[in-house]
């Protein structure tokens, strides 16, 4: 199994598994990969400064990954969210990802991905964080989009079992990224909303409807533009899709 996931840390309560991580880095000369498991995360972060809400009933963890020169940090991304959605499919849940790295089902948020990387004494880390709405029963009104396993399914899942089991799924594609990373791309482009079919989207502040035709190397996105009959390559900061 990967190191990271040999080395395990357990907590009741932080405000950030991925923060503890950064800090353990940062402040402490801490060189090697761990993940980190926390029962309650209170100030989990999403992307461009969001938060992410997350209590008891959530699963919330991250791990970090010593990257090599020519490791592209979008594969991880691609990589954790193909396993969220692939996990899911195995529960007959149908699962995609709304690029570039929020879960959904039936349009709402099941789960989300935030990778970060930072740089100490020339090595360079993934820190990837996972947030999943597990046996979540009530959302605030704040975010009506959110859904979680136990609404869907109506059964309540042991979260440390459940988290093992995914770990080993991540295990398991990490090891194949390295072999065969073409078949990590091909299955998160397949998962992704709006995949050869039209869907709408805020495009640099317009609504239009986009569809997705492929996905560079660097993780944007190749688009055709319904209004416009055009191709153009687009990335997170340009288009946001819409759940509706």
């Amino acid at each position: 199994m990967n190191k990271c996931f040999q080395n395990i840390l357990y907590f009741d309560r932080l405000n950030s598994s991925s923060d503890y991580i950064i800090d353990l880095y940062k402040k402490h000369n801490f060189l090697d990969v761990l993940t980190v498991y926390v029962d309650e995360q209170v100030k989990g972060r999403g992307r461009i400064g969001k938060l992410w809400f997350s209590n008891k009933q959530s699963l919330s963890f991250s791990f970090s990954i010593a990257l090599h020169n020519k490791q592209k940090v979008f594969d991880l991304t691609m990589l954790v969210s193909f396993a969220l959605c692939d996990f899911l499919r195995t529960q007959n849940i149908p699962a995609l990802v709304k690029y570039p790295n929020d879960i959904i089902v039936n349009n709402k948020k099941i789960a989300g991905v935030l990778t970060e990387i930072i740089s100490i004494k020339k090595r360079r880390y993934a820190i990837l964080g996972v947030g999943f709405n597990l046996n979540n029963n009530l959302f605030p009104d704040s975010i009506p989009d959110a859904v979680s396993l136990y609404a869907l399914t109506q059964k309540k899942f042991s979260k440390k079992e459940f988290f093992h089991s995914f770990i080993v799924k991540l295990d398991s594609l990490i090891l194949k990224l390295s072999k065969q990373k073409i078949y990590v791309k091909e299955h998160y482009i397949s998962f992704l909303l709006g995949w050869r079919h039209f869907v709408p989207c805020l495009y640099k502040k317009r609504r239009v409807y986009l569809q997705i035709l492929n996905l560079t190397s660097e993780g944007f996105l190749s688009v055709s533009v319904k209004s416009k009959s055009h191709v153009t390559t687009v990335n997170s900061q340009d288009v946001k899709f819409l759940l509706c």
